[in-house]
């Protein structure tokens, strides 16, 4: 590893403990000396904030509210400080450090009547940069559902996810990539039996770039997903059909219609304990323009196994997952992921949590792409083509995570996250290596 890089994740973990410290202090004993003030005056200030909430008569009007018309309210608010290596995710020759500051003020809310329950929640996050304040942003999130069951045979399920997200652009000099994601569902189901239930699914995902760069990119799926269920001893099985229709707003020539047939489990499978979520299909993918491009016909997975044990305080987590999935990256219109994934979580006391998780993906893209030298010109970034180099991009991707949870008091959480992302692709200045350290704090209102 660089020494400048590892003089820098040295640097801010001290940091981290320093900021850390006073609250992990252990209770104060005389001879404790500094130590035990800090955690003395760490106390005062948390049960000076927790009586001013109380007094403020925030916590009253909750529940009068939720008893009164049985809506719960629950504001939140979210901070994080990071420091990341390499900020653009550029080639190790153009990487870049930088401090980040993200404050997220948010809400949840719940209604639950007798054959209704409606809830959703609300988040703004504010993001700062110290070096490039060009990439602040403040983004917005909005979460919405209700599940309706007017009989005993008979449920809706709608759900609304709506994001106005500004990514961090892939050079110093190019504006924050900004897009707006909206994905509605719907489900309509009837339970015919005790074992059989059968469903009418219907999703849209629509992604919309605001910049004219990218608007070129931009796309709708309208997908249909009859489904059957069958009830099992201890878990269900599922078949049925997906048919999606890809349309992007300025490219024709990207546009897709594809189907796919899942056989599914989900529950617990009879040995090892281990509870199980998987799916296997055939899917066909078919590219309306056939010109340079293929169509993508293969099986897809997405295989997912947990197991609890000690006494419910460890869990531990692994699966497998490949699907196609929508380019945004030149003329490659699809790549095809296949990803390992594994995580465990631990209760290490009442208050403490660690964390870890690994992930390996390989991107294996379906059409050419030009291969050289990425350069930020004119404040876009490009790619300058080398003598015969367009290629087929294959990209392997790894990053694993370090990291712990610790409740202070009932409304103050903080977490602290160590990740390292590594990307290796057949297109050298695609390469990237980044270290990331995060501090973050949860408060539930």
């Amino acid at each position: 590893m660089d020494k400048k890089i590892t003089k820098l994740i040295v640097l801010n973990l001290v940091m981290a403990l320093v900021f850390c410290a006073v609250p992990f202090s252990p209770v104060a004993h005389a001879s404790d000396g500094i130590g035990s003030s800090a955690a003395g005056f760490a106390d005062g200030v948390l049960d000076g904030i927790e009586n001013l909430v109380k007094q403020s008569g925030l916590v009253d009007w909750k529940y009068k509210i939720k008893e009164k018309y049985k809506l719960l309210i629950k504001p939140f608010l979210k901070t994080n400080y990071e420091y990341s290596t390499n900020v653009f995710k550029a080639s190790n020759v153009n990487s870049a450090g930088d401090n980040i500051w993200t404050v997220t003020p948010g809400v949840q809310f719940q209604y639950k009547g007798d054959q209704a329950t409606i809830g959703g929640a609300y988040e703004a996050p504010f993001r700062w940069l110290a070096n490039y304040s060009e990439q602040n942003t403040q983004n917005q999130r909005l979460m919405l559902y209700a599940n309706f069951e007017p009989s005993d045979d008979f449920y809706i399920n709608i759900g609304e996810r709506l994001a106005v997200e500004e990514s961090i652009s892939g050079s110093s000099t190019s504006k924050p990539v900004a897009y707006l994601d909206n994905t509605v569902n719907v489900a309509l189901g009837y339970k015919a039996d005790e074992n059989y239930t059968y469903e009418l699914g219907y999703e849209l995902f629509d992604r919309n770039f605001r910049s004219n760069s990218a608007a070129i990119y931009s796309y709708s799926v309208n997908k249909f997903s009859p489904r059957v269920y069958r009830a099992v001893e201890k878990g269900k099985v599922y078949t049925g059909v997906d048919v999606g229709v890809v349309n992007y707003n300025k490219n024709d020539s990207r546009d897709t219609v594809y189907t796919e047939i899942p056989v599914g489990y989900q529950g617990e499978i009879p040995f090892w304990g281990l509870i199980m979520d998987a799916k296997v299909g055939y899917h066909n993918r078919d590219l309306q323009d056939h010109l340079g491009r293929n169509d993508w016909r293969n099986i897809v997975t997405n295989l997912a196994f947990q197991k609890r044990f000690n006494g419910q305080k460890t869990v531990a987590s692994f699966g497998f997952t490949r699907q196609p999935v929508e380019s945004s990256f030149s003329t490659a219109t699809t790549y095809d992921e296949k990803s390992f994934f594994t995580s465990v979580k631990h209760l290490i006391t009442p208050k403490l949590r660690g964390r870890a998780s690994m992930r390996f993906a390989n991107e294996d893209y379906y059409d050419g792409t030009a291969a050289g030298t990425r350069l930020a010109v004119v404040g876009t970034t490009v790619i300058l083509v080398v003598p015969g180099g367009i290629v087929k991009r294959d990209d392997d991707v790894f990053n694993y995570n370090l990291g712990f949870d610790y409740n202070v008091r009932k409304w103050l959480i903080l977490h602290g996250d160590y990740q390292y992302t590594r990307r290796n692709s057949n297109i050298s200045a695609l390469d990237y290596t980044d270290h990331t350290l995060g501090l973050s704090s949860t408060i539930p209102l």
